[in-house]
């Protein structure tokens, strides 16, 4: 009966024992993993990173566990895709910790015009918030169109139309608020072509145009600036678009006298 008992003492030690490392192990590593974060601008991002294990992923917000346990370093990188319009993000190269590591890589596509020329730029706060916006203009190229783009801090695209003036030698940007409604306008003027005419257009952030003229009667295109000059604009906390030719004789226009301009000729 005594030998029975103390069997069964060792048995229950053995069993005790066995229980207690399984526990320890859990409770004291109960959530071993490392793992992987992805962040871009753009919705339209592919990327592929390279380790001891390969993923591929896409969008602007994007997580994996790497690992379920290891305990050696990992290394991992990562090889962004090229998505039309921008210049793709450089690849990168981190070290993963484990066990419970986190690294993140933050890819910023910036956009690029259509034929790789530079851009005309300029900013304004076309939503109201309180923070300026990018706006860009295709550059001075012969080939150039007149795509305008309206850009946030991070480099996504906001918005993006067509100034529809001329298809050659660009588009010229401005920007102000011109009604006084505490949201700048955009105002293009067309690039400098020899045959383009002094042609200007304002549109809201989404390329609804507002109004358009032909402001001076030159060619190769039209320079376009802004600013509060007048005192009845100051008063009203309005801008006027200003307008430059080649040989720097200018023109100032309102938004709001623009149009009674176009509904006296309608009238």
């Amino acid at each position: 009966m005594k030998d029975n008992k103390k069997y069964n003492l060792k048995t229950l030690m053995v069993i005790f024992a066995i229980s207690v490392f399984f526990l320890f192990g859990l409770v004291s590593n109960p959530l071993a993993c490392s793992h992987i974060q992805v962040n871009t601008n753009l919705e339209e991002a592919t990327f592929t990173l390279y380790g001891p294990k390969n993923f591929s992923g896409s969008g602007t917000s994007w997580h994996k566990v790497a690992s379920d346990g290891g305990y050696e370093t990992m290394t991992y990188e990562i090889v962004y895709g090229y998505v039309d319009g921008y210049i793709t993000p450089p690849s990168e190269t981190k070290y993963l910790p484990q066990p419970n590591g986190l690294i993140t890589f933050n890819g910023v596509y910036v956009y690029q015009p259509e034929d790789g020329t530079s851009v005309n730029i300029t900013s304004g706060d076309i939503d109201g918030d309180g923070i300026d916006e990018i706006i860009t203009g295709a550059g001075p190229r012969p080939n150039a169109g007149d795509e305008i783009k309206v850009i946030d801090e991070n480099g996504a695209c906001i918005s993006e139309f067509r100034a529809d003036t001329y298809d050659k030698y660009g588009a010229n940007v401005a920007s102000g608020d011109l009604d006084g409604d505490g949201t700048a306008e955009i105002i293009t003027g067309a690039g400098p072509g020899p045959q383009n005419e002094a042609f200007v257009k304002i549109f809201d952030v989404g390329g609804v145009e507002k109004t358009s003229f032909t402001s001076l009667d030159t060619k190769y295109g039209v320079n376009v600036a802004i600013g509060n000059l007048g005192l009845e604009a100051q008063d009203e906390g309005e801008d006027e678009v200003m307008i430059y030719d080649a040989q720097e004789e200018d023109e100032t226009v309102g938004l709001e006298a623009q149009d009674e301009d176009e509904d006296d000729e309608g009238s």
